[in-house]
C-alpha cells in the first residue's frame, strides 16, 4: 500500500461476542465500541467520512492471511471509527490502522475457512459486507502470476468434495463415479494484469494423469482475477463418464492460484443427463435422487426436467 498507516489509538472492545447467524439477522451496529487512549487524545475535527467501499468484497474467496480495507471520503475522527469482524467462531480479534482515506482491519492470526462479516461504521456511515476466505494462506507477491503460462493442468472431478447436491450416507464412491468426469485448464499466458485460460473436457489416461480429450478444442478466456484466486466462466462442456454424455452449462470455476499451480479449486455448473441414458436399468434422474438429497429440475435452456444444480470442492491437480 503506498500510503503509510499510522496506528489508530483505539482499541476494540470484544466483550460482545456473537455468531455470524445472529448478525445476519440484525445485531445492531451500536455494539460496536471503540475506546479512545486517553495518554494520546485525538485531535476534534469535524466527522464527515462517507464509507466507499470494502475490500474482500466477496466476488472471490481471500486468502487467509489478507487484511480487511474499510475505504472512505472525507475526514474520519477516531474515535467515530467503528469496526468488527465475524466469523463462524464469532468476532474476530484484530487491531485498526487509520489513514487518510482508508482503514485497515488487521486480524491478530490467520482467518479460519469459510464465510466472514465486516461491519463498520464511520462518522455514521455504515456498511455490512460478506467475504469468504479460502484455503490458501498467502496471496501471491505483487500479483506475479507468469509462472502459471504454459501450465496445463488436470482436474479429476472424482476427488473433489461433492457439496452439492449432498450425497446421502455411503453412497459418496458411486455418486463420484457416476457422474464426475475430468476437465483440463491450459493456461495460454499469465502477467501480473492477466491470466488467459481455457477449459476443455479432459480424459483419464492409464497412469491416472487427466488429458485433453481427443478432438475437444477450447476457447482462451481471461480470468477475472482477485489475488491469490481467480474465476473462469464458461457456457458448456461436454463430458464422457464411463462412455455416457455428461454436459456442464452455464458453470465456473474458481482456481487457487499459487507460485506452483492451483490448489483449493472449486466447480459450480448445471448438469444436464439428458444424454446420460440408464444404469444398470434405471434413469440417470433415478439415479441421482437415489444416491443423493438432490433431484433432476428444469434446465435453464428449455425446461427439460434432466438437469440438476453440481457444486465441487477442495480440487486439485
Amino acid at each position: 500500500m503506498a500510503r503509510s498507516l499510522r496506528p489508530l489509538p483505539l482499541a476494540l472492545l470484544l466483550s460482545v461476542p456473537a455468531a455470524l447467524a445472529s448478525v445476519g439477522c440484525g445485531a445492531p451496529l451500536e455494539r460496536l465500541t471503540v475506546v479512545a487512549d486517553a495518554a494520546d487524545p485525538v485531535a476534534t475535527a469535524e466527522c464527515d467520512a462517507v464509507i466507499t467501499g470494502v475490500t474482500p468484497q466477496g466476488t472471490l474467496p481471500a486468502a487467509r492471511t489478507a487484511r480487511v480495507i474499510v475505504a472512505f471520503a472525507g475526514h474520519a475522527s477516531a474515535g467515530e471509527v467503528k469496526v468488527r469482524i465475524l466469523g463462524p467462531a464469532g468476532e474476530v480479534p484484530a487491531s485498526l490502522l487509520l489513514a487518510a482515506d482508508h482503514i485497515e482491519v488487521r486480524p491478530d492470526a490467520p482467518f479460519v475457512l469459510g464465510a466472514h462479516l465486516v461491519e463498520a461504521n464511520v462518522c455514521g456511515s455504515r456498511v455490512v459486507r460478506s467475504f469468504e476466505v479460502g484455503a490458501i494462506h498467502h496471496p501471491l507477491a505483487a500479483d506475479d502470476f507468469s509462472a502459471l503460462t504454459g501450465k496445463q493442468l488436470g482436474l479429476d472431478l472424482r476427488y473433489g468434495a461433492w457439496t452439492e447436491p449432498e450425497p446421502r450416507a455411503g453412497r459418496d464412491l458411486i455418486v463420484r463415479n457416476l457422474f464426475a468426469g475430468a476437465v483440463v485448464l491450459n493456461v495460454v499466458t499469465a502477467s501480473p494484469d492477466a491470466v488467459v485460460a481455457a477449459l476443455a473436457p479432459g480424459a483419464r489416461a492409464a497412469d491416472g494423469s487427466i488429458t485433453v480429450a481427443d478432438g475437444d478444442a477450447a476457447r482462451a478466456t481471461p480470468l477475472s482475477l482477485e489475488n491469490p484466486y481467480a474465476l473462469l466462466a464458461f457456457d458448456r462442456l461436454d463430458l464422457e463418464v464411463g462412455g455416457r454424455a455428461l454436459a456442464l452449462n452455464d458453470g465456473a470455476v474458481v482456481l487457487g492460484l499459487t507460485a506452483d499451480g492451483v490448489d483449493d479449486v472449486r466447480l459450480s455448473a448445471e448438469v444436464d443427463l439428458r444424454d446420460f441414458g440408464t444404469v444398470d436399468g434405471s434413469a440417470a434422474c433415478e439415479m441421482l435422487e437415489a444416491h443423493t438429497f438432490g433431484s433432476c429440475a428444469p434446465c435453464a435452456s428449455d425446461g427439460e426436467p434432466t438437469c440438476f444444480a453440481l457444486t465441487l470442492e477442495g480440487l486439485h491437480t
